[in-house]
């Protein structure tokens, strides 16, 4: 997509993603009275507004996933990150780590555990300490190749 066309796409997709957060803060934070968690709702509001659909595609996904990996200095802790300076750092992508995460955990859970995972912190945070060593040892297995890290 070049041009005009590309920038309403852009804006779409921006759009669907602020769209989601704020879908997700009125039906789960607020009205269940739960805090936000970073990784898993930027993870979602990639995965969800479509924004990667192409990278995230059967098509796409292996290549998107070296790439990610391979511009990947360090793997933090998807709990310890905030919004601001650590969230992009020259290390790490904490968007593109939370998208793979997001990916990996809606990729094996059911629709079912997926839809009760987004109303249990507890689960969240116990899955943010290890999720990004599951999607790699997951993802490397699934296209056998050794990607180290």
């Amino acid at each position: 997509m070049v041009g005009w066309f590309s920038n309403v796409y852009k804006k779409l997709y921006l759009a669907s993603h602020e769209l989601f957060h704020i879908m997700y803060q009125e039906l789960v934070w607020n009205k269940e009275n739960k805090p936000r968690i970073v990784w898993f709702d930027e993870g979602m509001a990639q995965y969800f507004s479509g924004e990667y659909n192409y990278d995230l595609s059967n098509e796409n996904f292996e290549n998107w996933f070296k790439t990610v990996i391979k511009n990947t200095k360090m793997f933090p802790n998807l709990n310890e990150l905030n919004h601001g300076n650590e969230f992009e750092t020259e290390n790490y992508s904490g968007y593109r780590l939370s998208l793979l995460a997001v990916k990996y955990l809606y990729d094996k859970l059911s629709i079912e555990e997926f839809k009760k995972l987004m109303h249990n912190t507890d689960d969240i945070l116990r899955y943010g300490s290890t999720v990004l060593n599951d999607a790699i040892s997951y993802y490397n297995d699934k296209y056998k190749k050794l990607i180290k890290f």
